[in-house]
């Protein structure tokens, strides 16, 4: 399983202390990524730690990166799954470059073949199965529909900060949203059963983060950061 996917992870430290932990814990080789993604085999199911939650408008680059590059060698298009506890579709004057507004820049690019969100990550709503939303133009700003509905190509790839975790939920991560009751069981119960349903061909991990966290929680932090790569991987592999 885990020998079926290749890991990144990118140059921050919260990514690198990340890739370290999970390093021993796994018994994986996890290799430095540059932002051109030049290691990333598109025909290759692959896990990447990304840093903190401020370096998740790096994600808009990788999927970018990554359309590219299955373009070249004509592989199908795909969507893009957004599993976070905000929407990060605020653009900041106009920049859409932002780790609160590289969403609406991942629309804009149209390098994927539609955007979802995973709605109990959002609000909390627990259904028998996950529900995706999908991203609206507004005239201020994008937002998202609650009309239910599902990814327009069965390949997918994932973007997952783990602030959508409630606080203390088992991952030190900066940007805490009021507790609606998702935990490590529904991030683990979600990602498994998407996984039954559509094809994973990546995820990145990100929101991690070493400032203002004790070396207990640290571990316990990694301790948890190692059972959602292993979840990832199963799903990856089994697609």
């Amino acid at each position: 399983m885990l020998n079926e996917v290749d890991f990144f992870h990118l140059d921050s430290e919260d990514a690198k202390f990340a890739a370290f932990g999970i390093r021993k814990r796994l018994r994986i080789n996890v290799r430095p990524l540059n932002l051109d993604c030049d290691p990333i085999n598109p025909q290759k199911p692959f896990i990447i730690y990304n840093g903190d939650g401020y370096q998740h408008h790096l994600t808009r680059r990788i999927v970018r990166e990554l359309s590219s590059k299955r373009r070249m060698i004509q592989l199908p298009p795909f969507s893009y799954l957004h599993i976070d506890g905000h929407d990060d579709l605020d653009s900041i004057n106009k920049d859409n470059n932002t780790y609160r507004s590289f969403v609406q820049g991942i629309v804009c690019d149209q390098c994927c073949d539609g955007v979802y969100f995973l709605e109990e990550g959002l609000i909390g709503t627990r259904r028998n199965h996950p529900v995706l939303l999908t991203p609206k133009i507004e005239p201020s700003r994008l937002d998202w529909n609650k009309d239910l509905g599902e990814a327009k190509q069965n390949e997918v790839y994932a973007s997952i900060d783990f602030d959508v975790l409630d606080e203390g939920a088992g991952i030190h991560h900066l940007f805490p949203q009021s507790p609606i009751g998702f935990g490590m069981h529904r991030l683990l119960w979600n990602i498994e059963t998407l996984g039954q349903k559509y094809k994973f061909i990546g995820v990145d991990l990100v929101g991690f983060s070493i400032k203002g966290a004790s070396e207990e929680y640290l571990e316990v932090s990694l301790d948890n950061i190692a059972r959602v790569t292993r979840s990832m991987c199963q799903v990856l592999s089994a697609s």
